[in-house]
C-alpha cells in the first residue's frame, strides 16, 4: 500500500499542533510493513518536514527564483494557483494507494481514496472570531474537503460529534484517533537542572503556566482580566510560554492592570525548554472557551503539573476528572478554581497520572490506528 500526504501544512506554517501531528505520522507510516509514503510538497515550504530515509519527499514542481523564508512571504499567494494546478496533474496520474490531506486540500482529479483529518470545528463553533472574508473562504473550503473524503480521522470523540451535528455526512466514515504524546515529555527529577533552568530564564518567584497562542478562542483577555482580581496573584508571577509577540492592545492591557512586573513572556520555546517550563510551574492553566483535544493538556499532566482547565468536552474526553475545571465565561468559577489549584498541593499521585498518561497517548498508537483506516480503504 502506498500513502500520498500533500505537504500544503509546509507551505503554510513552520511549527504548531497539525505540523506535529504529521511529522510524528509520517515516518510511522513510512516504516510500517508493506507501506510506502510520500510527501508531495508545494513550493515555497518550511524545510520542516521530517527527513528520514523512508519517507519520499519531493516538490511537485520547482521554481528557481524561490529561495528561502523571504521568497516564501512574497510567492506563496503568487504561486498557489500554479502549485494547485501542478498538485492536481501530479495526482491525476496517481491510480493505487490513499490520499491523506495535511491541511484541507482535494483534488478533482483524485482517483484514490482520500483521507482527512479534522483537528477541531472552531471555525464552525465559534462563527463570531471568524467572520472575515477569509475565514468564509476556508469553511467553505473545509466543508467540500469533508463532503469529498472517503474516510474522516476525527482527534476526540468531541470533535466527530461536532462534525456530525454541523455537516450532513454518514457517522460510518467518520473514526476517532487520539493525538499521541512525545516522548519529551516527563517528570524531571533533577532539583539542580530544575533550579538552573530557573537561573537562565531569570524566573525568580513561583508562576503559573500558560502556553501557546493567545488570541480569539484561546481566552487569555479574560483570563488575564480576571487573574488580575485574584487575591493570590502577588505570591505568582504568570509565565506565557510560546504564541506570538504581545499586540499593542496586550501589553496596554497589562500595564492597566498593574501586571507589568507579574508576566513573563517566552517566544522562541523549545520542546526541551517547554518540558522544564511544566516540571517548575506551580500549575497550568488552559483557559480556552473550545479545542479539538488539547495537546497541552496531556503534555502537563505527563510533566506532573497540577492543571487549572475549561470545563469543556474534549477536556472532559482526554483528561477525565484530573484537572479542576472552571466555566471559561465566568469570572467567579475561574477564581474559585485558581484558590482550588493552589490548595490541594503536591499532587502525590503525579507519577502514577504522567504514566497512564504516556501509556495511553502515544504516537505508535495513533499511526497504528491511522494505518488501519488506510487499510480500511485499501
Amino acid at each position: 500500500m502506498k500513502v500520498y500526504f500533500d505537504g500544503i501544512i509546509y507551505s503554510w506554517q513552520k511549527t504548531g499542533g497539525i505540523v506535529r501531528y504529521f511529522n510524528e505520522l509520517m515516518p510511522r507510516v513510512a516504516a510500517a510493513d508493506n507501506t510506502e509514503a510520500e510527501l508531495v510538497l508545494r513550493e515555497p515550504h518550511f524545510n520542516s518536514y521530517p527527513k528520514t530515509a523512508k519517507l519520499r519527499a519531493r516538490a511537485v514542481k520547482h521554481y528557481p527564483f524561490v529561495n528561502g523564508a523571504v521568497s516564501l512571504k512574497y510567492f506563496r499567494k503568487i504561486l498557489s494557483p500554479v502549485n494547485k494546478y501542478f498538485m492536481g496533474r501530479y495526482f491525476g496520474g496517481v491510480r493505487q494507494g490513499v490520499f491523506h490531506s495535511t491541511y484541507y486540500t482535494t483534488y478533482k482529479s483524485l482517483r484514490v481514496p482520500q483521507v482527512l483529518t479534522v483537528h477541531d470545528m472552531i471555525y464552525e463553533k465559534l462563527p463570531a472570531f471568524f467572520s472575515d472574508s477569509a475565514s468564509r473562504r476556508f469553511v467553505r473550503n473545509k466543508k467540500a474537503c469533508i463532503d469529498a473524503a472517503d474516510s474522516i480521522i476525527c482527534i476526540s470523540e468531541a470533535t466527530k460529534k461536532d462534525l456530525l451535528s454541523i455537516y450532513n455526512i454518514p457517522g460510518n466514515k467518520v473514526s476517532v484517533v487520539h493525538l499521541g504524546l512525545s516522548k519529551s515529555f516527563y517528570m524531571v527529577g533533577d532539583e539542580g537542572l530544575k533550579r538552573c533552568f530557573l537561573k537562565e530564564k531569570n524566573i525568580n518567584r513561583p508562576y503559573l503556566l500558560f502556553v501557546g497562542h493567545r488570541l480569539t478562542y484561546k481566552n487569555f483577555i479574560f483570563f488575564i482580566n480576571t487573574y488580575a482580581k485574584w487575591k493570590n496573584r502577588g505570591d505568582f508571577l504568570l509565565v506565557l510560554a510560546g504564541g506570538f509577540p504581545f499586540s499593542g492592545s496586550e501589553s496596554k492591557l497589562i500595564h492597566s492592570l498593574g501586571l507589568s512586573g507579574s508576566v513573563m513572556r517566552f517566544e522562541r520555546v523549545s520542546e526541551e525548554d517547554l518540558v522544564l517550563f511544566y516540571n517548575c510551574a506551580q500549575g497550568f492553566v488552559f483557559p480556552s472557551l473550545y479545542e479539538g483535544f488539547g495537546l497541552p493538556l496531556v503534555e502537563a499532566l505527563a510533566c506532573g503539573v497540577k492543571v487549572l482547565a475549561s470545563d469543556i468536552p474534549a477536556f472532559r474526553e482526554i483528561a477525565g476528572s484530573l484537572p479542576v475545571y472552571f466555566n471559561p465565561e465566568d469570572e467567579g468559577s475561574l477564581l474559585g478554581g485558581l484558590d482550588a489549584m493552589i490548595t490541594i498541593g503536591s499532587r502525590q499521585d503525579a507519577a502514577i497520572i504522567s504514566d497512564k498518561v504516556k501509556a495511553k497517548y502515544n504516537w505508535d498508537n495513533t499511526a497504528g490506528q491511522i494505518l488501519d483506516v488506510y487499510r480500511s480503504l485499501g
